[in-house]
Formats: structure tokens, C-alpha cells, sequence
């Protein structure tokens, strides 16, 4: 790896996850915000037939994540 990513990755230690629900939960809440002003039909974009289908690949990434993560958010100790 490149001493950039390396670095990065070092700093990001612990964070991913944190990183990763954040985003999930913001684009839940901006959707939900957007269908409830009617500015955006979400029904294409989560049809409700995939709808299992989407939350278990989100949790799988939140699993894979958390076993990539190790220790306390922020620390280095593995």
C-alpha cells in the first residue's frame, strides 16, 4: 500500500463503522425527509419487494466492518 493509504487507514482505525451507520442513517433520514415532502417518489429507488434483501446487505457490510475493526473506535490496539 501507498504510504498515503496506509496513513488513512491508520487514522480511520475504529471509525469505519461509526462512518458507514452515519451514512446509512443520513440517507435514510434525507429519504424519508424527501418522500414526506413529496419531492421524490421513493418507491423506485427501494422497491419494497428488495426491501429484506437491502437490509441484510447492510447489515452484512456492518458486520464485515466490525470484524475489520478491532478495539476501541479511535485507538490503535488491536
Amino acid at each position: 500500500m501507498s504510504a498515503v493509504l496506509l496513513w488513512l487507514r491508520d487514522k480511520l482505525k475504529g471509525w469505519r463503522t461509526v462512518l458507514f451507520g452515519g451514512a446509512v442513517t443520513l440517507a435514510g433520514a434525507a429519504l424519508d425527509l424527501l418522500d414526506a415532502l413529496q419531492l421524490v417518489d421513493i418507491s423506485p429507488l427501494l422497491p419494497p419487494e428488495h426491501a429484506l434483501k437491502i437490509i441484510a446487505a447492510i447489515g452484512v457490510v456492518t458486520v464485515a466492518l466490525r470484524l475489520v475493526t478491532t478495539g476501541r473506535v479511535g485507538s490503535k490496539d488491536c
